[in-house]
């Protein structure tokens, strides 16, 4: 695609993009209208109102103030960039929360105090001498897919000190890095343009930032996926090998393994699948060879450390093949929903869930969730999630042109993609905010190259689909009232 496609869409989107604001506002008023006193505390809406704004200015001034560097230099503005506004994120969470909670967990912190009393024992060991994690979870209800993070999380704590501040800092670099990876991507399939573009967005995407202040292995895990991305589409779409690539893949897959086992099985898929779409026979063959490199590797360090077995029953536990070699991806139910109060669950059809997943989850705006005081984490993605739902119009745009268009260039990220969204959607976590944190960052790479395909028709529906959205959104928190008994 040309530059001069790319401006003059880019421009008709920034024209339209204050629909985003208006829909937010529109949205949340007649929420707030209905709903009274059940809705979300004005405070949170207001803060959420003013994220998004400042989302929209600034992503338009970066763009404008960086569209003319050369590509050396706007790499390393955008790293510097995105490493700078996680800090000023990182540093403002970390006071919010000893305001709120009286300490710099946040207010929903059961996984991540859990992960940071694991981490303090690993690193502890490590002083002593010895690295033990598999040990750590023995009688708890922690799997093999936990181990990754707070191990990682240890080793800092060894070397730096059991302070919060510490892994969140180290969030930083892996956050900016994640869009460092982003923009290879996107360059290596669609060119400079675009990926200044795309990856700009995800540097200033409100929902990632937040992860970024936490202690859940959200960032650390979509690091490993963007790590995942840039190896494997280098290795296929490039034609030197390089060794490099090898490694990165090899980490990002072994890390993912003790991180999200059932997404590390997935990337061995989505590996498989983007070599048989590829055209040449030989970059098939050598494509093939450091496929089988890399599975004899993870398979082999996995023996090494000795849970081959048990994450094969692991994985086997949300996906496997019945008797009649139907394929089966287990996870929640609409039993759980109901069991958690949702009584409305049992007239919606699984089917119908895994359908608005691919565009879920919507942002919360009712008093549901509620655990710890007198709040829940849901209101603190109030703007990525409107954000994003609006934006999905034009992700599913790129999306489907991608597969037309860029189909073996794009196949490992497209592959990733659907899979990913399929296998959440499945397993009815479409409308879990901390799994969809994969899928959306995903999601939002066909954003810009959603923008670029689309047509002067396509910028009109958008504006229904805006309207669709935002009362899609109104009937979604009507439901979690509703399903809950409380109107």
């Amino acid at each position: 695609m040309g530059l001069i496609m790319i401006n003059r869409n880019f421009e008709k989107f920034l024209k339209l993009k204050w629909l985003i604001g208006l829909g937010c506002v529109l949205t949340y008023s007649i929420n707030w209208l209905f709903w009274g006193d059940m809705s979300i505390p004005f405070i949170y809406a207001a803060t959420g109102i003013i994220i998004l704004m400042l989302f929209l200015v600034l992503y338009e001034f970066a763009v404008n103030r960086m569209v003319h560097l050369s590509e050396k230099v706007f790499v390393q503005r955008l790293f510097l960039i995105s490493f700078i506004i996680r800090v000023i994120v990182v540093i403002s969470l970390y006071f919010l929360f000893i305001y709120i909670t009286g300490t710099p967990q946040h207010p929903d912190a059961v996984d991540a105090i859990g992960y940071h009393n694991l981490a303090i024992e690993l690193s502890m060991q490590m002083h002593k001498g010895y690295f033990d994690p598999i040990s750590l979870i023995s009688g708890t209800m922690l799997g093999y897919d936990d181990i990754g993070f707070f191990s990682f999380m240890g080793i800092l704590y060894s070397i730096f000190g059991h302070y919060y501040l510490v892994l969140r800092l180290f969030h930083c670099i892996l956050g900016a890095l994640t869009v460092y990876f982003s923009y290879k991507v996107l360059k290596i399939i669609w060119g400079h343009n675009t990926a200044l573009y795309g990856s700009l967005l995800l540097s200033f995407f409100p929902s990632t930032l937040y992860y970024t202040g936490i202690h859940n292995k959200e960032t650390f895990l979509l690091f490993l996926v963007f790590m995942f991305l840039y190896g494997t589409i280098s290795t296929i779409n490039l034609k030197k090998f390089r060794t490099k690539y090898f490694v990165l893949i090899f980490v990002s897959i072994s890390g993912t393994v003790f991180t999200r086992m059932p997404l590390a099985v997935l990337m061995i898929i989505t590996i498989s699948s983007a070599i048989i779409f590829q055209k040449k026979n030989v970059r098939k063959l050598k494509s093939l060879f450091i496929l089988i490199l890399i599975m004899a590797a993870v398979i082999l360090m996995m023996q090494e450390v000795g849970i081959y077995d048990e994450s094969i029953e692991h994985v086997q536990r949300y996906v496997s093949v019945s008797e009649k070699g139907e394929f089966i991806v287990r996870g929640r139910s609409t039993d759980s929903y109901i069991k958690r109060g949702q009584n409305l669950a049992k007239f919606v059809a699984a089917p119908f869930m895994v359908a608005l997943s691919l565009v879920s989850p919507f942002p919360s705006m009712v008093k549901t969730n509620i655990r710890f005081f007198n709040q829940t984490e849901h209101w603190y993605h109030f703007a990525g999630l409107f954000i994003w739902g609006l934006l999905s119009y034009f992700s599913i745009i790129g999306l489907i042109n991608t597969i037309k268009q860029k189909f073996r260039e794009a196949s490992v990220l497209w592959v990733l993609t659907i899979g990913y969204t399929g296998m959440i959607g499945l397993a009815l976590y479409g409308f879990s905010i901390r799994f969809n944190m994969i899928k959306i960052p995903l999601m939002l790479m066909f954003t810009i190259p959603g923008i670029q395909y689309a047509k002067l028709s396509d910028f009109k529906k958008w504006k229904l689909y805006i309207v669709a959205i935002c009362m899609l959104i109104l009937t979604w928190n009507y439901v979690k009232l509703a399903g809950r008994g409380l109107i």
